[in-house]
């Protein structure tokens, strides 16, 4: 049986957010199969390196994590931070509008239930954990049950 298609939306900008989100990846590929845009996408970094002009290098990347998206069934966001990522919250905000299962992520305490939490955000979330560890036991549950259609739509 094929896995459950996961994007992983996550802030990619300094080393920790890096590490934190290959060490979630690396966990959530043992139920789901993971698009990464660190590692399975372009980074404005190299695509610099490589001689590509800004304007085009963020075209490049904004078109390939939009077709990840397209063709993911799930998107997990992680929402941790003193503000919600605002290019976490554009991919879960497409991914709402074209139908895919939203997660979120949220083990910041700033974002606990009872703080405020954007509506715009929030609601797009068919379910928020706020540790790796419940996200994991969800993404466990779900891929064995994924194909009987009882978290999809």
């Amino acid at each position: 049986m094929t896995k459950p298609r996961c994007y992983l939306a996550a802030p990619l900008f300094s080393e920790a957010e890096r590490c934190f989100n290959l060490a979630l990846t690396q966990q959530l590929e043992a139920y789901v199969s993971v698009y990464l845009p660190q590692r399975d996408g372009l980074l404005l970094r190299e695509l610099r390196e490589a001689g590509e002009d800004s304007t085009c290098a963020s075209r490049m990347i904004f078109h390939a994590d939009v077709a990840a998206i397209q063709a993911a069934d799930l998107l997990v966001a992680v929402l941790d931070g003193s503000s919600v990522d605002d290019g976490v919250c554009f991919e879960l905000g497409y991914a709402y509008c074209l139908g895919k299962v939203c997660i979120g992520l949220a083990s910041d305490s700033r974002l606990a239930i009872g703080y405020f939490r954007n509506p715009m955000w929030d609601s797009a979330l068919r379910e928020c954990f706020s540790s790796t560890a419940e996200l994991i036991e969800w993404a466990e549950r779900i891929s064995t049950r994924w194909f009987e259609h009882e978290f999809r739509g």
